[in-house]
């Protein structure tokens, strides 16, 4: 209990809030909101599997690639990379109208959230 108590205290511990609230969130939106009113809505229901597996390979590999490039780049500059694909991936979605015809943009979006998720993920559980 005083363990606790004593990251409670610590002022890097408390700067991981908000981060980690903004990952939990964004993953919501992802599972959530992305899937259904974006994909369901715009190119229908039977094609939400195949984005949410992109975003899962996507997960996977940027998992891996993000680990690779901490050693040589450093963290701050690859979460701020992330953030930066995060902005990127947000302005896309409020600029685009979803249609059916073009397609490869649920799969884009899809891969640079994956991304950002991913690299926010394991760089945020590393030691």
């Amino acid at each position: 209990m005083t363990a606790t108590f004593r990251q409670i205290k610590d002022k890097r511990q408390l700067l991981l809030i908000p981060m980690s609230l903004n990952i939990g969130v964004m993953q919501g939106f992802v599972m959530g909101d992305f899937t259904k009113d974006y994909v369901a809505c715009a190119w229908g229901v039977h094609h939400v599997g195949i984005v949410t597996a992109c975003l899962g390979v996507t997960l996977s590999l940027a998992a891996s690639i993000s680990g690779c490039l901490v050693k040589y780049l450093g963290r701050r500059t690859v979460f701020l990379a992330a953030k930066v694909l995060n902005l990127a991936a947000v302005v896309v979605m409020y600029l685009w109208e979803p249609t059916s015809s073009e397609t490869y943009m649920f799969f884009i979006i899809s891969g640079m959230l994956g991304a950002v998720l991913a690299t926010f993920w394991s760089q945020l559980r590393e030691n």
